[in-house]
């Protein structure tokens, strides 16, 4: 083999390797990026679907705040404000039963189970035979829920938790409580 053969092999050989190694190289950053992608998709979905039945949860709870608000300080809001209410609280109920039902498909089987458990608590609520005791046990239900699924979507979503803030909703309603003089009900119920 003559020099300048040699140095042609070594030139092909060195061209040869490069090449792979490119390939290589850029098949496996393309194929990473797209992995990337689809996982940060995903993450935009379940991200989005906790946002969805937050808000629908906030949205149910909500009704049952302000009825509660009304029995307590005996101001009853207009016939147009209760029916939106029941209105937007019925659409919340409905979004929050599809969550529940669709399950683990988006959200983790934590926060199904979360859900789960609100419908139960939610069928049993509607048992009460006194209005106050089903405003009552209802907004439990909602409350505990709320708190749940916030804390299992920050964990799911992998996000840092946040400062230990109170819950308004769960303020307002100790704040009603002990207004209206029924301070022995108590902070709401687990279970």
């Amino acid at each position: 083999m003559t020099f300048g053969e040699t140095v042609a092999s070594n030139l092909i050989s060195s061209f040869a390797v490069g090449i792979v190694f490119g390939a290589t190289a850029a098949y496996f950053t393309t194929w990473l990026a797209f992995k990337r992608y689809k996982l940060e998709k995903w993450w935009d979905k379940k991200a989005s679907a906790y946002e969805a039945i937050l808000n629908n949860l906030f949205e149910f709870m909500f009704f049952f705040e302000k009825s509660l608000e009304a029995h307590m300080t005996d101001r009853e809001p207009s016939q147009a404000v209760k029916d939106e209410l029941q209105k937007k609280s019925e659409e919340a109920h409905r979004s929050l039963r599809k969550a529940a039902k669709i399950g683990s498909f988006v959200i983790s089987d934590k926060a199904e189970n979360f859900l789960v458990i609100l419908e139960r608590k939610l069928d049993k609520a509607i048992e009460s035979q006194v209005w106050y005791d089903f405003i009552d046990s209802s907004f439990d239900a909602a409350t505990n829920a709320l708190d749940d699924l916030r804390d299992e979507a920050r964990r799911d979503l992998s996000l840092e938790p946040s400062l230990p803030l109170a819950n308004l909703s769960h303020k307002t309603w100790q704040r009603v409580r002990n207004r209206s003089g029924h301070a022995d009900l108590g902070a709401p119920r687990e279970g």
